[in-house]
């Protein structure tokens, strides 16, 4: 009897092989904690990480490799782009507020690129019913074409009209083609500039966008409304844009 009992206690591993493998296991979980917890100086760490490379001759060839970060590069030019076109904006409203007129010349950076509204005024803008430019129009657009002929961007140019209709038999059936004749006109005088005639191009919405009210206010007359929204918009666009998240 005492015989079959020790040969059955003899079965599997000893009990003090159970003992240390928990003692083991024990002890890797502690240094594991002690590794996620601990804050490392990364400068130091490279040194090692060096002295270890250069001492067991580890092949350069291991390196991680270095991913190019992709978003900095892309965000850089943007913002560059940005501030080039904020600082024409600046410098062209600059000028006209410095001679008294600063509600014809406006400008505002979009998602696009830079927005120059040109609004008539008694010295600004056109011929009554026609396209011909008037001298502070053509003052404007020189500074205008000083600004963008260095760069390289497409230009849009967008006319726009009131809401009173064309008088029969005139030179333009309705405010479309007016908005676009006047749209042409200021293109051909930004390419006698010398902006290139490649970057730009033209559009006519008659009277389709007014300004918004609330822009100027609810205490605008109807003919101060009408005025305000025969305009003409220079649209510089951007070259660069941010990725779509």
């Amino acid at each position: 009897m005492a015989k079959k009992k020790q040969e059955e206690s003899s079965e599997g591993a000893p009990e003090w092989m159970v003992t240390f493998s928990d003692m083991t296991t024990l002890l890797l979980t502690f240094f594991v904690m002690l590794i996620a917890m601990a804050n490392f100086d990364k400068v130091k760490y490279e040194t090692v990480k060096a002295s270890f490379k250069d001492s067991m001759g580890i092949l350069s060839g291991w390196d991680e490799p270095e991913v190019p970060p992709l978003i900095p590069p892309i965000r850089q030019k943007f913002n560059n782009e940005e501030d080039r076109m904020r600082g024409i904006g600046y410098r062209i409203k600059k000028k006209f507020v410095e001679e008294g007129k600063p509600k014809s010349v406006n400008f505002v950076t979009k998602k696009e690129g830079l927005l120059l509204t040109l609004r008539e005024s008694d010295s600004i803008g056109f011929s009554t019913g026609g396209t011909q430019l008037t001298l502070g129009m053509r003052a404007v657009l020189d500074e205008i074409a000083g600004e963008v002929k260095s760069e390289s961007n497409r230009i849009i140019i967008a006319g726009h009209t009131d809401s009173q209709p064309m008088i029969k038999g005139g030179r333009f059936p309705s405010n479309w083609e007016l908005s676009v004749a006047r749209a042409r006109s200021v293109q051909q005088y930004l390419i006698q500039a010398g902006v290139e005639e490649g970057q730009t191009s033209i559009a006519g919405y008659a009277d389709t966008q007014p300004i918004p009210i609330r822009e100027e206010g609810l205490k605008m007359s109807l003919t101060e409304r009408q005025k305000a929204n025969r305009r003409v918009e220079i649209l510089v666009v951007r070259k660069h844009q941010l990725p779509t998240q």
